[in-house]
């Protein structure tokens, strides 16, 4: 199995800050993401291995800057 590029949703709940969920879409296109939601864009780059993707998201508030997240995901 491989991360097929194309544009996909997502769903996202903040853990480690505080309490938030949100849902957007990204599109993954050769080891690169874009995206966003209601209130943020989303850059960073994926790798996958051994059925699981890894990446580093930028997130950027809409009119404000957002310190950087990361992400861990499983492709079903």
């Amino acid at each position: 199995m491989t991360v097929k590029n194309g544009l996909y949703s997502i769903r996202i709940e903040m853990k480690n800050r505080g309490r938030g969920r949100a849902t957007g879409v990204i599109v993954l296109l050769d080891g690169k993401i874009l995206g966003g939601d209601t209130h943020f864009y989303y850059t960073g780059s994926y790798t996958f291995k051994n059925g699981k993707w890894r990446g580093e998201l930028g997130r950027v508030l809409i009119n404000a800057s957002e310190p950087d997240v990361r992400f861990q995901g499983t492709i079903r």
